[in-house]
């Protein structure tokens, strides 16, 4: 976004006239069918609030005090954006390798020179780069924060066959080959490099920063920590209906006949690996616009993904770790987030009233955002 173009007409237009700069805004309430609730409409958007179940509401919506909470969130959010717009602060596409794999990666910096402090951004099951995370690298970035955001191998812009093989174990491999070309790029301070990871992401960078001492932080949000509780929330028969095409699977790989794919995501009910319910929806809302997004699986891999955990890492952490927990997590129970912070020495938790993927989206990621960005300027000693 080129915003300094975009502002300039606006700003002539108000030194020519200085009265077209008084913007009025309006919102209107109304009461709704449901107890104790309304109805806000700003014109541009409808927006639903209830009483806070402190004081008798159902708690199940947002109450006054969380909509004037997010909107200060969204106000620091959308501020910052428009910072780091306005500086034009640029993304470098790079590679690293893995096991002589190429891996594909982007590298976003913060304005001036120096040697910045910086986060690998490590993402979930199935995702690219191109699914939200440029939003984290210009926040980041704008804070102070360096980031290197790729894509695994075998998935996306990188290299590696089988298509969307994805290993538990080889993901992890990407992850600290990452890291450690993070620490050799002439712009970072090797001395203060961290990890933040989402979703299934989130499993790795624990892992990941249990077994190395060189981390200096490391940051999940609505991490999937603990494979068997996301099983127990798929349920037997979703198991059950996987059994078949795992089976299959194996027995073309022995034969040297091709993998059998399983999509990634889909209704309840369907031959997916996640079919709980709003999880397609959910799985959706993080694809660009004209971005493809390849729901597929090889379906052995999901055997992996179902019986990998990292709770018994997280008290192996020495790094200050940020468990960032959405309370209304769908994919998993959250108390098992919960468990990795307390478990971890320097562990801390920061709850949210979210499911899986609204800290991607507003205004809860304002606030979300503004929780880390604090946690790794404070842990990786950036001025705010």
């Amino acid at each position: 976004m080129d915003l300094r173009n975009l502002q300039k007409p606006l700003k002539e237009q108000y030194r020519n006239d200085p009265h077209t700069s008084r913007i009025t805004i309006q919102a209107k309430g109304a009461q709704t069918d449901a107890p104790i609730s309304c109805s806000v409409d700003i014109g541009r958007a409808l927006y639903r609030a209830e009483a806070h179940k402190g004081v008798g509401g159902a708690g199940a919506g947002a109450c006054s005090g969380d909509l004037l909470l997010g909107a200060l969130a969204a106000c620091a959010q959308i501020t910052c954006q428009m910072v780091a717009a306005a500086m034009g602060i640029p993304t470098e596409r790079i590679d690293f390798r893995v096991r002589d794999t190429r891996c594909a990666a982007w590298l976003t910096l913060p304005p001036g020179k120096g040697s910045h402090p910086a986060v690998v951004l490590v993402h979930g099951l199935g995702a690219t780069r191109d699914m939200m995370l440029p939003q984290y690298e210009q926040h980041f970035a704008a804070a102070g924060v360096a980031t290197l955001a790729f894509d695994y191998r075998c998935t996306g812009a990188s290299d590696g066959q089988p298509r969307q093989h994805i290993s538990a174990r080889e993901q992890l491999a990407d992850v600290a080959a990452a890291l450690d070309h993070l620490k050799s790029r002439p712009e970072v301070d090797g001395e203060r490099t961290g990890l933040w990871g989402t979703s299934l992401g989130g499993m790795n960078v624990i892992r990941v920063a249990a077994v190395r001492d060189d981390v200096a932080v490391a940051v999940v949000q609505c991490p999937i920590v603990h494979g068997p509780g996301a099983a127990r929330r798929l349920g037997l028969l979703a198991a059950l209906r996987l059994t078949p095409a795992i089976a299959e699977d194996l027995l073309r790989a022995v034969l040297r006949r091709g993998r059998r794919y399983v999509p990634i995501v889909g209704p309840p009910g369907s031959l997916a690996m996640v079919t709980v319910s709003g999880a397609e929806s959910g799985w959706n809302s993080t694809v660009p616009p004209g971005f493809a997004f390849d729901n597929r699986i090889v379906a052995a891999d999901a055997v992996a993904m179902v019986t990998t955990s990292a709770l018994r890492r997280a008290r192996h952490i020495d790094a200050p770790l940020l468990v960032c927990v959405c309370d209304r997590e769908n994919l998993m129970d959250p108390a098992y987030a919960a468990l990795v912070a307390r478990r971890a020495p320097r562990g801390v938790a920061r709850h949210y009233d979210s499911d899986h993927f609204e800290v991607y989206h507003p205004p809860l990621v304002a606030r979300v955002l503004a929780d880390q960005t604090a946690f790794l300027q404070e842990h990786l000693g950036v001025r705010a």
